[in-house]
């Protein structure tokens, strides 16, 4: 159990040892609300899986991501273009503040970190 935005949630991980391969959260002893993926080997059906440049999924942040909040903070987070219900959290390197999404020309080079799976279209 844990909170979100003043709610509790349920959470169950999945783990390979001490790494966190997967989380699956929801309202307690409800639906599951969100799926994240942190396992580099599992991919979408269109391919995508960690580490995959932005470059090779998006031509530009703009319509399609925002800046990434509470454990992602410091990422950018973009809805998939063939499913409102999947976003893709990606990481890299920018000295600017968190609260905005870095050029396009600095994201081109970040990779996904997590992909989410979310019950409500994002």
């Amino acid at each position: 159990m844990g909170t979100s935005n003043g709610q509790i949630v349920a959470f169950y991980q999945a783990m390979d040892g001490d790494d966190i391969k997967l989380v699956i959260s929801g309202e307690p002893k409800g639906h599951v609300q969100r799926v994240d993926i942190m396992d580099p080997e599992v991919a979408t059906e269109w391919g995508s899986k960690l580490g995959t440049p932005f470059s090779d999924m998006y031509s530009k942040a703009f319509g399609a991501c925002k800046p990434a909040t509470g454990d992602d903070a410091g990422n950018v987070e973009c809805v998939a273009s063939q499913s409102k219900y999947v976003t893709y959290i990606f990481s890299g390197k920018w000295a600017g503040p968190q609260d905005i999404i870095p050029p396009d020309d600095t994201l081109k080079s970040w990779t996904v970190s997590k992909i989410i799976w979310h019950a409500k279209a994002q």
